[in-house]
C-alpha cells in the first residue's frame, strides 16, 4: 500500500503541509500492511545559525546521500512548524531495529530539521506533536509505536540522541496536548541514594537516572555492569575483552542469552523451540526476559497501568521493566 492521503492527515490536523513534486509516486516499495511504528528523527543538518532556511535538509531527504538512495523518510518538519510530504512509499530510515515491526517497512519516518544540539522553537516541538498524533490516529498506531530512531536502533550506541527530544515526556504529550519538552542536559546532576546493588543509579557515575522506556547508553551500562559483577560479561567467556561502553552489541546479548539461560528462561522448554547463544537480540531472547522480569514483578500492569504481554517487542514497556529491574538489583 501506499500512504497516498498523508498530506490530507496532516492538513486535517490544522497543520501547514507542502507537497514535494512526486511524492505520491516515490519511495522504495509498497508498504505490506498499514504501518505499525511511527519513528522520530532529527536531520542532523546545519544549525539555524549557519542556515535559517526553514528545510535545508529536503534535498537530503528526498534524493539520499552517498552510499544510500533516497527517499529517506516520508515526512519532513521545517524549523517553522511546517510539514514536507516527500514520499508515500518505503523510505531508507530505520536501519537495524529491535523488532519487525520498527523496520522501514513497518514505520512512517519523520525527519525533522535540527542540528541535534540546538535548541528546538516551541512552535516545531508543537507541530511535531500535533501531526504525530495525527497520524498514529489515523492508521491506528499506539502511542506506545511512537520511538524515536534511538529506542528503535541496533546497537543502541548508533544514534543515541537522535531525535534529541524526551520520549517519555513526547509520548505524554500525545494524550495530554501539552507541548512536549527537549532532551534533558546530560550534566551531571547529584547522585541519589543507592542501594547495596543499584545498577541504574547514580552510584554507578553520580548521573541520575530515570526510568523513562529509553534504551540508551546508561540502561546499557548498567545491564553491563550487572552481567560483568555476575560473571557473565567477562573475557575469560571466549577470549574476547569486554568494555562498559553502552553498545548493546553482539557480546552484551550474548551475555544477557546465558544469564537467562543459566535461570531456565531463553532455553526450549518455554514454547520447545531451541535457543542458541548467538548475540541476536530477536524476539526469543526478548520474550525470555520479559518472563524473567514478570516472574520478579518488574514486567507487569502494577507498574503504571498499562497491561504487559510476553510479545517479544522490546519496546519502551519491556525497557522500563529492565530499568526497574537493574534500579533495584544487588
Amino acid at each position: 500500500m501506499r500512504l497516498t492521503n498523508l498530506a490530507d492527515i496532516l492538513r486535517g490536523a490544522g497543520l501547514e503541509v507542502t507537497e514535494v513534486d512526486g511524492w505520491r509516486n516515490r519511495g522504495h516499495a509498497d508498504f505490506p500492511t498499514t504501518p505499525k511504528t511511527i519513528v522520530m528523527h532529527h536531520t542532523a543538518g546545519p544549525a539555524a545559525s549557519r542556515n535559517s532556511s526553514d528545510y535545508p535538509s529536503l534535498s537530503t531527504v528526498r534524493d539520499g546521500r552517498p552510499g544510500l538512495s533516497g527517499p529517506l523518510a516520508q515526512l519532513g518538519l521545517g524549523r517553522s512548524g511546517r510539514w514536507y510530504v516527500i514520499a508515500s512509499g518505503v523510505a531508507w530510515h530505520t536501519g537495524a531495529t529491535w523488532t519487525r515491526a520498527q523496520n522501514n517497512f513497518y514505520a512512517i519516518g519523520v525527519e525533522a530539521e535540527n542540528s541535534g544540539s540546538e535548541p528546538w522553537p516551541d512552535v516545531q516541538l508543537d507541530s511535531y506533536r500535533r501531526g504525530v498524533k495525527a497520524l498514529a490516529d489515523a492508521y491506528g498506531i499506539p502511542y506506545s509505536s511512537v520511538l524515536g530512531h534511538k529506542e528503535i536502533c541496533k546497537p543502541a550506541s548508533r544514534k543515541p540522541v537522535c531525535p534529541s527530544i524526551d520520549m517519555a515526556a513526547f509520548r505524554a504529550s500525545l494524550s495530554t496536548g501539552a507541548t512536549p519538552a527537549p532532551a534533558a542536559s546530560a550534566a551531571p546532576a547529584q547522585a541519589p541514594a543507592a542501594s547495596a546493588g543499584g545498577y541504574y543509579t547514580g552510584r554507578v557515575d553520580g548521573v541520575q537516572r530515570v526510568i523513562d522506556g529509553d534504551l540508551g547508553p546508561m540502561t546499557v551500562k548498567g545491564l553491563q555492569l550487572l552481567l560483568r559483577d555476575k560473571g557473565y560479561y567477562t573475557q575469560k567467556l571466549d577470549g574476547t575483552p569486554r568494555e562498559v561502553d553502552g553498545d548493546f552489541g553482539g557480546q552484551t546479548v550474548k551475555a544477557l542469552q546465558r544469564w537467562l539461560q543459566d535461570r531456565g528462561y531463553y532455553t526450549e522448554k518455554i514454547d520447545g523451540t531451541r535457543r542458541v547463544v548467538d548475540g541476536e537480540f530477536g524476539p526469543m531472547t526478548v520474550k525470555a526476559l520479559q518472563l524473567y522480569l514478570r516472574d520478579r514483578g518488574h514486567y507487569t500492569q502494577a507498574l503504571d497501568g498499562s497491561p504487559r504481554e510476553v510479545d517479544g517487542d522490546f519496546g519502551p514497556m519491556t525497557v522500563k521493566a529492565l530499568q526497574h529491574w537493574l534500579q533495584q538489583a544487588s
